[in-house]
């Protein structure tokens, strides 16, 4: 929480297709030629793929499109809040979207690793303002794996 806005957003760039034959295609802005996965689950619950293809002429003509399910614009409900939702279920005795026993085992056999070393480095979380934008170091991650920052 404490973050300037309160949103979850999984956005997945996909790598760029060495050899690319529709590279000269797009000049000098690389950005076109990635494709996207874009899950919204706050504030707008959504799925968002943008991919480019070939545009059905002769020549080689290429075009970036979205294809987008808002599930608020698609459904006439009110969608619930994840932490609504999860509450109902557990009122309701639904345990479907929990894990179950031998997932979480798996989670732990990875996790448990990663918070030995941790703390056996004593590396500490990295601290920001609250009402911020977040830890600073990220901005260095993004750029270290070649993601582009974009407020949307």
């Amino acid at each position: 929480m404490g973050l300037i806005r309160h949103r979850v957003k999984i956005h997945i760039q996909f790598h760029h297709v060495l050899g690319n034959i529709y590279h000269e295609s797009f000049g000098h802005n690389i950005d076109l030629a990635t494709n996207e996965l874009i899950l919204w689950d706050v504030p707008n619950e959504a799925i968002l793929v943008r991919v480019n293809n070939k545009v059905p002429v002769l020549g080689l003509q290429l075009d970036a499109s979205e294809l987008n399910l808002l599930y608020k614009d698609k459904y006439n409900v009110e969608v619930p809040d994840s932490y609504e939702h999860l509450l109902l279920d557990v009122i309701d005795g639904d345990n479907h979207l929990f894990m179950r026993s031998d997932e979480l085992t798996a989670a732990w056999n990875i996790l448990n690793p990663l918070l030995q070393e941790i703390d056996k480095k004593n590396i500490a979380p990295e601290l920001y303002e609250p009402g911020g934008r977040g830890p600073f170091g990220a901005y260095y991650l993004w750029a270290k794996h070649g993601v582009h920052w974009t407020e949307d």
